[in-house]
């Protein structure tokens, strides 16, 4: 079994690198695995633009199957709330 494991995307920072984001796709692509689990911090502080974007991003990993799980980052102003909405 193929597993790919991504962590501290950050979304909503300004130092997001969209070149980074692009490779890592392409990696994903290129691996074909059977699971993504992707561990905490996917956005900065929690807002909505950020999981808006986080979303996107993680909509184009190519994989069978996604385990997505919050972190510190991702509970900032209330957006534990958001994280339900978004990957639940």
């Amino acid at each position: 079994m193929i597993i790919a494991h991504l962590s501290d995307l950050h979304f909503g920072m300004p130092e997001y690198v969209e070149e980074l984001g692009d490779n890592v796709l392409k990696k994903i692509k290129e691996i074909r695995p059977e699971l993504i689990v992707i561990t905490g911090d996917i956005t900065n502080c929690g807002y909505l633009e950020d999981y808006e974007k986080a979303k996107k991003f993680i909509d184009l990993l190519e994989g069978k199957r996604k385990l997505i799980v919050p972190g510190n980052h991702d509970a900032r102003n209330a957006g534990y709330l958001l994280f339900e909405e978004f990957f639940y």
